[in-house]
């Protein structure tokens, strides 16, 4: 009968190397996450206080100063349209791990959050519409 002393410990390095980086993994994902959820928070509270023309980004990095774990923040816009405002939020990862990073944001170096918010109100909109034609009797 043969003795194999280090034939667990050997099984036990490799076990224990994947479930740390398994938790690793787990832990910056979670990170991740927490950091999209900020910014699309900070991005419908900026949009809630109606920023006015021309307004670049610089209030919502006010927002998100000291907030965020691992998304850094390259440039933030604001764009106001007829019916509805707009955030975009061009972001990158610092991670050292590139096959985390990859799993997370995909090929792409940066990638975007866009946050969208509506100002028309539609019933304000069909008033608006038919007075227009000329039907106010019909609204």
């Amino acid at each position: 009968m043969v003795k194999r002393k280090g034939s667990y410990t050997v099984e036990a390095v490799f076990v224990m190397t994947i479930s740390v980086f398994v938790i690793l993994s787990l832990c910056y994902a979670a990170m991740f996450m927490h950091d999209k959820a900020v910014v699309l928070s900070a991005s419908h509270y900026v949009l809630e206080k109606e920023p006015e023309d021309d307004q670049s980004g610089k209030e919502i990095n006010g927002e998100l100063a000291g907030k965020l774990f691992l998304i850094r923040i390259h440039h933030a816009e604001i764009k106001n349209r007829i019916f509805s405002k707009k955030i975009t939020v061009d972001y990158s990862l610092s991670l050292s791990f590139p096959m985390l990073k990859r799993a997370l944001l995909g090929d792409d170096e940066t990638a975007q959050i866009i946050t969208e918010q509506g100002k028309a109100d539609p019933t304000a909109l069909m008033w608006d519409a038919a007075i227009g034609k000329g039907d106010s009797d019909e609204v």
